[in-house]
């Protein structure tokens, strides 16, 4: 598909060290960014190489965050960069907070469905995972609600139980026990 091809080519163009070849990255990945079948790591890895390169491009990586294959690795470069020890990093992640929380309540609520469906939501436990991790990073983010629903849940695997009851513990939230 044309999507695979376009990752093929963003991969390619990000291990090139010149100037003409880094221009084509950055012109592809934001004007006609593959949307589907994406290798997100690969194509991002740049920006998880360099936080420097990150902040000066987070707009590009919350463009990106838009669309479903890129959402776990934008949240954990914007994770990064937050736990930077430069303030400017953190004021940055801080000021596309938003774009960056407006899908929680929903892609929480997909991984539900699918949990009730199949008692197994794999293929969202990455991002829940990335998200658990972005909010126990990220001061002023309390999200104990979801945290709590996860606990509540018989089928949840381990490690994001883990994760949540870490974000339980930080935001001081009352565990129930069970």
């Amino acid at each position: 598909s044309n999507d695979i091809v376009k990752t093929q080519i963003l991969s390619t163009l990000i291990d090139w060290k010149d100037d003409n070849g880094l221009k084509l990255y950055y012109e592809l990945l934001s004007e006609h960014p593959p949307v589907k079948d994406v290798y997100a790591y690969k194509i991002l890895s740049a920006f998880s190489d360099s936080l420097s390169l990150a902040n000066d491009n987070i707009q590009l990586l919350t463009k990106l965050f838009e669309m479903e294959d890129y959402k776990v690795q934008v949240l954990r470069i914007c994770s990064s960069l937050y736990n930077s020890d430069s303030s400017i990093y953190q004021h940055s992640v801080m000021n596309v907070l938003p774009q960056l929380t407006e899908f929680v309540n929903s892609d929480f609520e997909i991984y539900f469905q699918n949990l009730n469906r199949s008692k197994n939501a794999y293929n969202y436990s990455a991002l829940i995972y990335q998200y658990l991790v972005f909010f126990r990073n990220t001061e002023k983010l309390n999200y104990s609600n979801l945290c709590l629903k996860l606990l509540d849940s018989k089928y949840v695997p381990d490690y994001l139980k883990s994760a949540a009851i870490t974000n339980c513990i930080i935001n001081e939230t009352k565990i129930p026990s069970k």
